[in-house]
């Protein structure tokens, strides 16, 4: 082999260990996009939702008000951490917002998976008929 054959093989090889780590951190970047992505929602706009809701009495008006007037993505993200909180008057607001959301993925996903796995009748009735449309 030539010394020309050569250069151009160690070249090959480099090349390919250059691009083959440059797959790697695009892959680790991509995941940590994705965990980003699926970690609970929390933060100060999910606050400024909530606090109506710790008022007394409640003010779900206020909240879902406050809601809706945010931007897609979060509000979808904010539908689904109050549709997984403990509180009743969370999940309400839950199903109250999302209803209006139905024809997105996320809130339709809240919607339904609240039907299926909610304890509470009354919420998971609720869920139901946002679900097909009906009106609360």
């Amino acid at each position: 082999m030539t010394l020309r054959g050569r250069i151009l093989l160690l070249a090959f090889f480099a090349a390919c260990a250059a691009t083959g780590y440059g797959v790697y951190w695009w892959h680790e970047s991509v995941l940590d996009d994705l965990v980003v992505e699926e970690a609970p929602y929390s933060g100060p706009l999910l606050e400024a939702v909530t606090a109506f809701l710790q008022a007394t009495p409640p003010d779900r008006a206020g909240a879902e008000k406050r809601l809706l007037g945010l931007p897609e993505w979060d509000r979808d993200r904010i539908v689904a951490a109050l549709a997984a909180h403990p509180g009743k008057e969370y999940r309400m607001l839950a199903v109250a917002a999302a209803r209006k959301l139905r024809d997105r993925p996320i809130p339709r996903a809240v919607l339904a998976r609240l039907v299926l796995e909610e304890p509470d009748a009354k919420i998971k009735e609720a869920a139901k008929k946002a679900l097909n449309g009906d009106t609360l």
